[in-house]
């Protein structure tokens, strides 16, 4: 089976589910009784003109947020992170319980970091006001270049030595970004150093999953094409030695294979042509015919009126055979290889050949 990208908004059972999750986590946030000052500063009003609650609105955004993965690890930690909370929420009806505290710390802590952070800023602004940068117009255009890779801090005719970044981290004003190793929705990893990715990385990403994919279709391809239709040439072939063995020829077993005489570009693109065209090839001695100097001869000597055998003649026509038969027996070899007095030999063949198609 080819494998696909599971989009989870073409899955009918995880739609269901993440649906009934949704609407479970918004029916027990809104039973979770909040103080007073925490529901002033909630969802705000909904298109009715309702007060939304804060846990509700938080359920929504996050919601909407996480709609877009398409990647199995990420869908499968969101939705047991909201199971998760539906538990929680679920004791969190009880005022005095742990999970009520908890619940209530988690809504608090970001409104108390807005509100040190806007008095922060306020009175920062009030002391001391950042005076505005004057700026040309030749200015404006320029980009702001970044600071070279590796820099050349070593004196004058001392062996180089350089410094670059990373940068130390007391003068960063952020956690440091560390690459990670991710992986997309069929497993091909990649370093994920920044968000959103660059069109490079999404490049090439995109080609070798597209090359894994070919691999993984050429693989299924053998099992499910190829394997039956090798089993069904074994099938052919055993079928021919036992009518050799039936005729009573004296060799059955399959000849070894001699080094393959010298043709032409011609007819070697005409033997391309007629096995590609899915047409059993004749055989002598249950060996490819092409390997034997009179077959070799009668192509180099009939180029022209192959093709136009494989152009005109349809598969099941025994046309063909005896056109074969006939350049066989011009060519001074005698009857054709293979054929006994009577010449049930050629005809057997093609009663089977007649029954496989």
């Amino acid at each position: 089976m080819r494998h696909t990208f599971f989009v989870p908004a073409r899955n009918s059972r995880h739609r269901i589910a993440a649906l009934a999750l949704y609407r479970a986590l918004v029916r027990s946030a809104r039973q979770v009784e909040l103080p007073t000052e925490q529901k002033q500063v909630g969802g705000g009003l909904s298109s009715s003109g309702k007060t939304v609650h804060p846990l509700a609105d938080m359920v929504k955004r996050r919601f909407q947020s996480n709609k877009s993965y398409t990647s199995l690890r990420l869908v499968y930690s969101s939705m047991s992170a909201g199971y998760k909370f539906l538990s929680i929420l679920t004791k969190a009806r009880i005022v005095d319980s742990p999970e009520h505290d908890r619940v209530v710390n988690l809504i608090r802590q970001p409104q108390a970091k807005k509100t040190s952070d806007r008095s922060s800023g306020s009175s920062s602004s009030s002391s001391q006001p950042k005076p505005k940068k004057q700026t040309t117009s030749g200015e404006k255009g320029q980009k702001k270049k970044r600071p070279p890779l590796l820099v050349n801090v070593a004196e004058p005719g001392q062996p180089p030595r350089y410094t670059g970044r990373p940068r130390p981290a007391s003068i960063l004003k952020h956690p440091r970004r560390v690459p990670t190793l991710c992986a997309e929705s069929l497993g091909y990893p990649f370093l994920r150093y920044r968000k959103p990715h660059p069109p490079t990385l999404d490049s090439m990403v995109a080609r070798n999953r597209m090359l894994w994919e070919a691999r993984v279709a050429s693989v299924i391809r053998a099992e499910e094409e190829m394997a039956p239709a090798a089993a069904l040439e074994d099938r052919w072939e055993d079928a021919l030695q036992e009518e050799m063995a039936r005729a009573g020829l004296p060799n059955v077993s399959v000849p070894t294979v001699s080094p393959m005489p010298a043709l032409s570009a011609e007819a070697d693109a005409i033997r391309q042509e007629y096995v590609q065209k899915g047409r059993p090839l004749p055989v002598e001695d249950g060996g490819d015919p092409f390997i034997y100097p009179v077959w070799a001869s009668v192509v180099q000597r009939s180029e022209g009126r192959l093709k136009r055998w494989m152009a005109r003649t349809p598969r099941g026509d025994d046309r063909y055979w005896k056109a074969f038969e006939r350049q066989v027996r011009k060519s001074g070899k005698g009857s054709v290889v293979g054929e006994d007095e009577d010449g049930d030999f050629w005809s057997s063949i093609r009663a089977q050949r007649h029954d496989s198609t």
